[in-house]
């Protein structure tokens, strides 16, 4: 796929729209299951500190989104639930304003230049792979996590259609 000044398309790199979908259903979903969990579950402290960890390692992750799409939230709360929180709308934010001409589109590559897109989907990947590990960790308190985040009631968030009950 070649546009019209001679600059590839990256298809490993979702669309746009695709990408705002992922962050804001997927990885919300994610982060407020853990959140959920973490603040209403008796845990102990080796495990509480383990997902805390990981909800930590996200929200840098989805900084480093936002710090890749040229901006930066201006006011980071201290609470890890607040913060992640308001890292996902910052970030979701920033991606409604992106160009959908010049997304997921390389420099020539006579110019070597590395695409500005190829890190903020990285970071995003990072951060749901730390709310995954964060998830997997709190399987040892509620077993009933997983099916928490992939709640069948709302569709919205399953890339297949399921067969209605």
């Amino acid at each position: 796929m070649e546009t019209t000044d001679s600059r590839r398309v990256m298809r490993h790199i979702p669309t746009a729209q695709e990408l705002i979908r992922r962050v804001d259903v997927l990885l919300r979903k994610r982060a407020s299951v853990a959140l959920d969990v973490l603040q209403a579950a008796e845990m102990t402290p080796e495990v509480r500190k383990a997902v805390e960890d990981r909800v930590t390692a996200a929200t840098v992750w989805l900084d480093r989104a936002c710090d890749l799409a040229k901006s930066r939230p201006t006011h980071t709360p201290s609470a890890p639930s607040t913060r992640i929180l308001a890292a996902l709308d910052k970030l979701v934010e920033l991606l409604r304003a992106i160009d959908t001409a010049t997304w997921a589109v390389c420099a020539p590559s006579n110019r070597f230049d590395p695409s500005r897109w190829e890190p903020l989907w990285q970071a995003v990947l990072a951060a749901g792979y730390s709310l995954d590990q964060a998830l997997d960790t709190l399987v040892k308190v509620d077993s009933g996590v997983w099916w928490e985040v992939l709640d069948t009631s709302n569709r919205e968030h399953l890339p297949i259609d399921l067969p209605v009950d």
